[in-house]
């Protein structure tokens, strides 16, 4: 378990994440956060630099609030709404960034101070991963 702890948050990250870019309209972030099972969701620009990132929980709370009961009305005031967002707008910008030799005890620190739940992993200044506490988790699991 300890091997765990001595390496580095690229042998836990998931790589190579489905990201979106700025100007993505926010119906397409929709399908894909409707049809996948990850939580955060980053915003890559021309120059694979992320420049933001979605999470689940920020698009939840940009849905109406009786969508979840599939009132009709409600979900095409979600359409609506949807197709005049952009990825841009939505996102939490200046994510937190590592390189891919950091630490995993460090993002660890990170996670625990529970002001982040994804970090971006870089290499050369671009985004080549992330990693979240379910990676850590997977990852202590995996030794257990």
């Amino acid at each position: 378990m300890t091997q765990l702890f001595l390496g580095t948050v690229s042998s836990i990250m998931t790589k190579n994440p489905i990201s979106v870019k700025p100007k993505t309209i926010g119906t397409e972030i929709v399908d894909i956060f409707e049809n996948s099972s990850f939580h955060h969701l980053p915003v890559i620009n021309d120059s694979a630099i992320c420049i933001g990132v979605i999470s689940k929980s920020d698009y939840y709370q940009l849905q109406d609030k009786f969508s979840r009961l599939k009132i009709k009305q409600c979900e095409a005031e979600n359409e609506k709404f949807f197709k005049a967002v952009l990825a841009s707008d939505i996102m939490t910008k200046d994510p937190v960034v590592v390189e891919e030799e950091t630490p995993i005890k460090e993002i660890i620190r990170l996670f625990l101070k529970n002001e982040y739940h994804s970090v971006i992993v870089n290499k050369n200044g671009k985004c080549i991963g992330i990693v979240t506490p379910y990676d850590i988790l997977r990852a202590l699991s995996e030794i257990l």
